[in-house]
């Protein structure tokens, strides 16, 4: 039987699923992966005991990315909410390029998803969607025309400008002066109208 390490077993337990989760967010950040093996090896657990918390490496990595991903949006949105109405657009792409460098970007971005069961795609996709709510918040307030549009218009600039920042080809504080004047000029009702 093994030990329990806390004061109850239900305590025991979430302990040892944060071990796990903990282990298994070090190995996809250090190798990009990993394997059931590896995760409980590093937890100090059985692999037999791995398999009461999760179905396999698959779960565990979905699980990790969503918590990642839920943990950005939460940064987001408080950006949003700090910011003026005006301002609501421009707070959240300034705040989604400085997570470009983030442990939690990293993991969002770099997981291996795509070998996912289809239910697990989904819950990761609409947790990496929900990156997106507080812009379109923010977009709303605006009052730009075609508000979805927008949103997609945005975020692949926003991406556009993660990527070069995480290649190298820029400096954070330069790419994010560029990509705010761009996106200014998108956002901007009276521009819109005029062109």
């Amino acid at each position: 039987m093994p030990r329990i390490a806390a004061a109850t077993v239900a305590d025991n337990r979430q302990l040892r699923e944060r071990a796990l989760v903990s282990a298994a967010t070090s190995l996809l950040l250090t190798n990009g992966s990993f394997t059931v093996e590896q995760a409980s090896s590093a937890a100090g657990i059985s692999r037999p005991s791995y398999y009461e918390y999760f179905a396999g490496a698959a779960e565990l990595t979905a699980v990790i990315v969503v918590r990642e991903a839920d943990a950005l949006a939460v940064e987001l949105a408080a950006a949003v909410d700090r910011a003026q109405p005006d301002a609501g657009v421009g707070a959240w792409a300034r705040t989604r390029l400085a997570q470009a460098t983030s442990h939690g970007q990293q993991l969002v971005s770099d997981s291996p998803t795509f070998g996912l069961p289809a239910d697990l795609q989904s819950v990761v996709a609409s947790a990496t969607d929900r990156l997106a709510d507080p812009l379109r918040v923010a977009i709303a307030a605006r009052g730009v025309p075609d508000p979805q549009r927008t949103v997609e218009y945005v975020c692949a600039i926003v991406e556009a400008a993660i990527r070069r920042v995480r290649s190298g080809d820029a400096e954070l504080d330069d790419e994010t002066a560029a990509m705010l004047g761009v996106l200014e000029r998108l956002v901007s009702p009276t521009e819109g109208r005029n062109r």
